[in-house]
């Protein structure tokens, strides 16, 4: 069952919102918009709710503002619009805030996602709609990093303990910081996944080759189009798409850069294990969004027959119901067939059952001479979540 299949399970408030997020619309596309805006009668706040939750609102105002100006659910929807505007630039303030804090202090930094993706997949920071900032610097750095934002004043979303900082710093690849009185939240990376996911990118890799990206006037090093792009398709992929704006930020992403090297971004897939998520992800953006590909890529795609089935099943999870889908060992069945190499599902089998994570962290914090038992913690918190 593809999406043109699902059509008739899907409600009109999600079809509704998967039409409107299309980077470009065409002329079926906006009758289609206007027959279904009609089946909302006055009844919008299901359809408000559902593009919060999908983090797609600015798309959704940005269509009907340029197609239904005058539209009674236009005029309803331009304060919230506004308010996600207002919200972003103080993100963007945020972003470029830390980063000129830790260049100064000789820290580099490659930032990714958030107000920089928004600024390079869609031509404009408040057209994504984003809640935090995603900063990855090198894990020489990672101390120094989290002891000068700390000193700055940012709160920690854990407070390490010193006996405890050893352990974390080698079982987690990130931290997390609230800025006091903004409802901003920092992500400081020095690795660009968890082990949680069995991907690996090299480290080096990430910082030989980079772009600069300028933001208000603000030169702003970021991912290589590659990493960046592969990145996404992985960040949606371990979500299970369970938003659409993680299927736009594909759908943007191929249609604005032109200069991508799609010989690089298939070879690099295949060497780090991810062939499968990115043929899912480039898959899930056409089926829904139009996505225009090359005959070739959509030749790759079409070799893997196990892609389109995953995304038969991602549609239907996600994009046939606007309640949100519930998780559970189907999800999990679902992360370990996208990975298309043995070696990589035992190490995931591996990782989710014994690695450690943020959460084994919150949950007790063990000197480094105990960090051994943390391998069983997380078994055992598994057990008690599912089984309780």
């Amino acid at each position: 069952m593809d999406f043109m299949d699902a059509k008739e399970e899907t409600s009109n408030t999600l079809l509704l919102l998967i039409k409107s997020v299309h980077s470009a619309p065409n002329s079926e596309d906006i009758s289609s918009i206007k027959t279904l805006l009609s089946t909302l009668q006055e009844n919008h706040s299901p359809l408000v709710k559902l593009a919060y939750r999908h983090a797609v609102f600015p798309l959704l105002y940005k269509t009907l503002k340029t197609h239904f100006p005058k539209h009674p659910l236009t005029l309803k929807l331009k304060p919230y619009y506004l308010n996600i505007v207002q919200t972003n630039m103080s993100i963007t303030a945020e972003l470029l805030k830390s980063i000129a804090l830790l260049n100064t202090h000789h820290i580099p930094t490659l930032c990714f996602k958030g107000p920089l993706l928004s600024a390079l997949a869609y031509g404009d920071i408040t057209l994504r709609q984003y809640g935090d900032i995603d900063i990855l610097i090198h894990k020489k750095d990672k101390e120094k990093a989290i002891a000068l934002l700390k000193k700055e004043g940012y709160v920690p979303e854990i407070p390490l303990k010193k006996q405890t900082q050893k352990p974390f710093f080698n079982a987690v690849n990130v931290l997390g910081f609230h800025i006091p009185k903004k409802e901003v939240f920092i992500e400081v990376h020095w690795e660009l996944l968890s082990k949680n996911y069995a991907i690996h990118w090299e480290e080096s890799s990430l910082w030989e080759k980079r772009e600069t990206l300028v933001i208000d006037k603000h030169p702003l090093e970021t991912l290589s189009h590659t990493n960046h792009f592969l990145y996404l398709c992985t960040h949606g992929s371990k979500h299970l798409f369970e938003r659409l704006s993680w299927v736009c930020d594909i759908d943007r992403y191929v249609q604005t850069q032109q200069n991508m090297d799609w010989k690089e971004i298939f070879t690099y897939a295949e060497q780090i294990g991810i062939l499968r998520i990115l043929c899912l992800s480039l898959h899930l953006s056409q089926t829904l969004l139009n996505t225009p590909l090359t005959k070739e890529i959509e030749k790759k795609i079409a070799q893997d027959s196990t892609v389109k089935a995953l995304g038969q099943k991602l549609i239907a999870l996600q994009f046939t119901n606007a309640s949100p889908s519930p998780k559970g060992i189907h999800s999990f069945k679902m992360l370990l067939a996208m990975r298309e190499n043995l070696s990589d599902k035992l190490r995931f089998i591996w990782y989710a059952l014994f690695a450690t994570k943020l959460d084994d962290f919150r949950a007790i914090q063990l000197p480094n001479y105990l960090a051994f038992l943390y391998p069983l913690i997380r078994p055992l918190r598994l057990a008690i979540k599912y089984f309780k």
